[in-house]
């Protein structure tokens, strides 16, 4: 641990719960749009394990195995947690990741469950990963996100 004189605080861990991020995508946002929550830590139900950062740091990548608990080396308790990602689970982590990227075009709070709505929207619609991202269709997929903030807000 460290605190750094602009006050920022670094927190190192040596899990193996919450090693080496792999397999995934980095994306940024504007901090003011991660909605600060209990847990950080979603594994949501297309099986997409996120992390949101309060600094507005996102990592996406499919869910994680953690290896059982044995006494063995650390060579090999690596090779154990590399998981190896399929074309379905990068078509998910896309999808989730173009949800966030219009989530935050939209200035809507990002958090688990409008990751979800927006998921779920381009699902029911019948889009591509690619095409979540197109101007004419974020206010679409965007329907759900948007009616859950502003029910929050009352």
């Amino acid at each position: 641990q460290q605190v750094k004189s602009d006050g920022a605080i670094h927190l190192h861990t040596r899990s193996l719960k919450y090693g080496k991020l792999n397999n995934g995508v980095f994306l940024s946002v504007p901090a003011s749009l991660i909605k600060r929550c209990k847990n950080h830590f979603h594994i949501l139900p297309c099986g997409v394990h996120i992390i949101l950062g309060n600094n507005g740091y996102i990592w996406l990548q499919s869910k994680r195995k953690v290896p059982e608990k044995k006494k063995s080396s650390k060579e090999e308790v690596k090779s154990k947690v590399k998981n190896i990602t399929t074309p379905e689970e990068r078509e998910k982590i896309c999808r989730v990741r173009n949800s966030i990227v219009v989530l935050s075009k939209m200035s809507i709070a990002i958090y688990a469950e409008t990751v979800m709505d927006v998921y779920k929207q381009s699902r029911e619609l019948g889009l591509s990963a690619r095409d979540i991202l197109d101007p004419e269709m974020r206010q679409r997929v965007t329907q759900t996100a948007m009616q859950r903030q502003h029910v929050q807000k009352m």
